[in-house]
């Protein structure tokens, strides 16, 4: 029960070695090693806008070709302790390979940025741009350039199916808050239509039932995981997305291993926000991470002094946002107006 979004990391580093072997035309553990490390560093430069040798944190080829250059050097630093064990020959073919591969992956990953619109433009588009590489280019053979293009439409093909994948049982309900149209509260609910042959009445119900948040939890951070995805592979602004944590995920003081496996990835700590009810997050504290984003869920309706409630929640120090799950009309004032340094507070439009 991996995040998707790892699975597809894991996925592209594997599709890519293969593409990059094939050009070299050389394999070894070493080689695939090596590959692995340039293209790890591709996918955190580009995807994750991660870089670990240089200060400009903003993904640009000449950025990404300076990464690559310091994670060269990083390679031959750390393999400069087999120098004693390995022969001469070795040795400096090994140090030649990193070099090499460095100026490769850098044409390699390129082919990877390129958008297709359609499986049929592939074969010319992918011509076209190795036509242009500098490093690639001279490694070329009529066969390795057929088989770039059968390997890119496998991958197109197997992007398709990824984010073309459509739940006929469920869809994702997004609910905006009051004057923050830049943040989506995101729920599942059944497609009661796809389940005609049950009363709806009953599908409901028994929807609601606790033993399927887990299954729920899943569904929504699979779709989730794919937006992000897209958007970023697209380029495209991704705003801001809250999902509520079940009281009953966490077990034992901890939250169970199948919900922080869907959790565990930069980009859900990044641009996902996790709802929690105060009383859980006060009975299982060591049970919640500080390095994701948490909002404290709260329904005011049956509390008298919302005003002491929301300073406790506050003056806990951990939460980013308040949610107001509900509240009294009379109260809707003061929390569209509360303001606070560390916590924003989020109320529900009307549905």
């Amino acid at each position: 029960m991996d995040n998707l979004i790892n699975v597809y990391m894991n996925y592209k580093v594997n599709h890519l070695t293969k593409c990059g072997i094939l050009i070299y035309g050389r394999d070894s553990r070493f080689i695939r090693k090596v590959f692995s490390g340039y293209i790890r560093t591709y996918i955190d430069n580009y995807y994750y806008e991660t870089f670990n040798t240089i200060e400009d944190n903003k993904f640009t080829l000449d950025n990404l070709y300076r990464e690559f250059t310091g994670i060269r050097t990083d390679m031959k630093m750390e393999y400069k302790d087999r120098e004693i064990l390995d022969s001469n020959i070795e040795f400096y073919d090994n140090n030649k390979t990193i070099d090499e591969l460095r100026d490769i992956t850098y044409d390699l990953v390129q082919l990877d940025m390129i958008k297709f619109d359609n499986k049929e433009e592939i074969p010319d588009k992918v011509k076209n741009y190795l036509n242009t590489t500098r490093w690639i280019k001279p490694l070329l053979t009529t066969e390795i350039i057929n088989k770039l293009i059968s390997y890119t439409i496998e991958d197109y093909n197997n992007g398709q199916k990824l984010f073309d994948t459509t739940e006929s049982s469920f869809e994702l309900k997004v609910r905006k808050f009051r004057d923050n149209k830049n943040y989506n509260y995101y729920e599942i609910i059944p497609k009661i239509d796809a389940l005609k042959n049950y009363r709806r009445t009953l599908v409901s119900k028994v929807y609601k039932n606790e033993e399927f948040d887990e299954k729920k939890f899943y569904c929504i951070m699979q779709k989730m995981s794919l937006f992000i995805l897209d958007s970023i592979i697209n380029r495209k602004s991704i705003d801001m997305m809250f999902v509520e944590i079940k009281d009953s995920f966490v077990w034992r003081g901890q939250l169970i291993n199948r919900v922080l496996q869907l959790m565990d990835n930069p980009l859900i700590r990044k641009y996902v926000v996790f709802g929690i009810t105060y009383n859980n997050y006060k009975n299982h504290e060591d049970a919640f991470y500080e390095d994701y984003n948490f909002a404290c869920i709260q329904d005011f309706t049956h509390i008298n002094d919302i005003y002491a409630k929301t300073e406790t929640i506050y003056k806990e120090g951990f939460f980013n946002y308040l949610i107001v799950k509900d509240c009294r009309y009379t109260d809707l004032d003061y929390f569209t107006t509360y303001e606070a340094d560390g916590m924003e507070v989020l109320v529900f439009e009307e549905d």
